[in-house]
């Protein structure tokens, strides 16, 4: 009874795993500007999903325009412990700027969201923000900095988050492509 009660739990979850990569496998450009006019001091913000880039064209309450591309590099994924995206940022100068680095954090927060929605809950007004470093030409974001995942990790849920592993992001025409790993367990059912 007991075995046939877990093997019930698995094959439900492996059926709710599915739903949340199939609702998980990608973002518009669409959705990656709207993440983007949400990051503070942004007046208006528009992105372009191609050439295997993020072309993002951002202006600012201060009057400053950027003209930025970033090109997202493979993501670490570890159980129980990071969860880290990172970019490539060109012209490589523009990494050092914290309101880059705060666009950059805006798309690896909407990835977030969009990987693990189902763990949130609904949320009306989604935090975009994200804690974003440089490293050279680079900027990384670690997921757990997320204010969505933080609530979650907070409510018991940290270990939800191992369920579906980001293996990948690739940007083709018009969007940026999430490449989700489910656990073996779940793969069988």
């Amino acid at each position: 009874m007991v075995a046939q009660t877990r093997l019930d739990c698995a094959i439900g979850s492996a059926g709710y795993m599915r739903q949340a990569l199939a609702q998980a496998s990608s973002v518009s450009d669409r959705q990656i500007s709207k993440a983007l006019a949400r990051v503070p001091d942004v007046r208006e913000a528009s992105a372009v999903c191609r050439d295997e880039r993020i072309w993002i064209d951002a202006t600012f309450d201060n009057g400053e325009h950027v003209k930025v591309s970033v090109m997202p590099l493979a993501p670490r994924f570890a159980p129980r412990g990071a969860k880290e995206l990172s970019f490539h940022v060109e012209p490589e100068q523009l990494a050092g700027r914290a309101n880059v680095r705060d666009l950059v954090g805006a798309i690896a927060a909407l990835v977030a969201h969009s990987l693990w929605a189902p763990f949130f809950g609904r949320l009306l007004n989604p935090s975009f923000d994200a804690i974003a470093e440089r490293d050279g030409a680079q900027v990384r974001v670690d997921l757990r900095s997320v204010p969505a995942v933080r609530a979650a990790q907070q409510k018991g849920l940290a270990q939800l988050f191992d369920m579906l592993e980001l293996s990948g992001l690739t940007v083709n025409d018009g969007a940026l492509r999430l490449h989700v790993k489910l656990p073996p367990l779940l793969m069988q059912y």
